[in-house]
């Protein structure tokens, strides 16, 4: 790819230019998560949140329940992604999907822009059934879309139910900017459910002529082709569908407990079981921000979220939760290094791509 040829001495340069685009984009993105850690742990600081965290008596089993709540969270991912993947009949065992989820999780949040966890899904799947390579693509595809979309579902469910007046009464501007991102997480959620009812005649759409320009679209033509193909071959599976949602919301609902969990065992005041039920969804689509492994986006709408409701622990209640996160995915780096011959080879058929 991209012309290693000896006999042809300009392709090469493409090649370059490309990646150092990537390396900077990548640094980039390293720089804003870097930046916005920085500044809410200083901002922190100076609201004495971190000595009243030293104060605060611990209640180890509770946090204990946050990381194994988060643990728990992945493992019903990994379940999902092998119940996608076993419904277009390929070879799979859960044991396949749990130890290439730990790895993908690993190399997705510490090896930066080299294979993130979807493309090592995908490839692991692939490898596995050589002449349903789309297939399996497919597959990981359908997974990361509804994990997306359930949360963002539930986030826009929490959103409508919770009474807001006393907060809208107390303090109108947090009220405003909590609006406007429920809002905005509505319509997300709504395009989303229509994107899906319009893909579902897609076996009609592909004659047109407006479908095929969309198409031909660059990089979101691609997009939209791949979502198609992944919404055909699930079509006869409304079982399996049922059920991904099912896992999915298992998996915001642990993400919840986890949250609520950390924030009882490590702080003195914090919002309610239900008040959180708003913020896990809202707080885990920021952490689908574009940047390594959602780092900063995640413990930025903590902290916005928690100030709505009140409180000044979310930065530390965000920090903890990533720190549990960062653990269950370290799990990776062990699997990975058992796995590392598997990996490297994943790894090269990535870049020949």
């Amino acid at each position: 790819m991209f012309g290693r040829s000896p006999s042809s001495p300009v392709s090469p340069q493409p090649n370059r230019t490309t990646l150092s685009w990537k390396h900077i984009l990548i640094i980039a993105k390293c720089a804003v998560s870097l930046g916005i850690l920085c500044y809410l742990f200083y901002n922190a600081s100076q609201g004495g949140q971190w000595e009243q965290l030293s104060q605060t008596p611990k209640h180890w089993g509770w946090v204990a329940m946050g990381f194994f709540g988060c643990l728990a969270a992945m493992l019903f991912s990994f379940y999902r992604w092998q119940l996608l993947v076993r419904a277009l009949e390929l070879p799979f065992r859960l044991i396949d999907s749990i130890r290439i989820g730990f790895i993908g999780l690993f190399f997705g949040l510490f090896a930066f822009g080299v294979v993130g966890n979807d493309s090592l899904r995908a490839f692991y799947a692939a490898r596995q059934a050589k002449d349903r390579v789309s297939a399996a693509v497919t597959s990981v595809l359908a997974d990361r879309i509804i994990g997306l979309l359930t949360m963002f579902t539930i986030a826009t469910l929490a959103f409508c139910s919770v009474d807001f007046s006393t907060l809208a009464e107390s303090y109108p501007e947090k009220a405003r900017a909590l609006s406007v991102v429920g809002w905005f997480v509505m319509a997300c959620t709504g395009c989303g459910y229509l994107g899906l009812a319009v893909l579902c005649f897609t076996p009609m759409l592909k004659k047109t002529r407006l479908f095929q320009w969309f198409v031909g679209l660059p990089k979101i033509g691609g997009i939209l082709e791949k979502v198609s193909a992944a919404v055909v071959m699930y079509r006869g599976r409304p079982g399996v569908i049922v059920a991904s949602f099912g896992l999915s919301a298992a998996v915001n609902f642990c993400f919840l407990l986890s949250m609520f969990s950390l924030a009882k065992g490590l702080t003195s005041g914090h919002p309610t079981l239900l008040e959180h039920m708003v913020i896990e969804p809202l707080a885990m689509v920021s952490n689908a921000a574009p940047l390594p492994g959602g780092i900063g986006g995640l413990e930025f709408a903590m902290k916005f979220l928690y100030v709505a409701f009140n409180s000044d622990n979310g930065v530390v209640v965000g920090f903890a939760f990533r720190i549990a996160f960062l653990l269950v995915s370290a799990i990776g780096a062990v699997v990975w290094f058992a796995n590392r011959e598997t990996v490297a080879s994943l790894k090269e058929s990535a870049t020949e791509v």
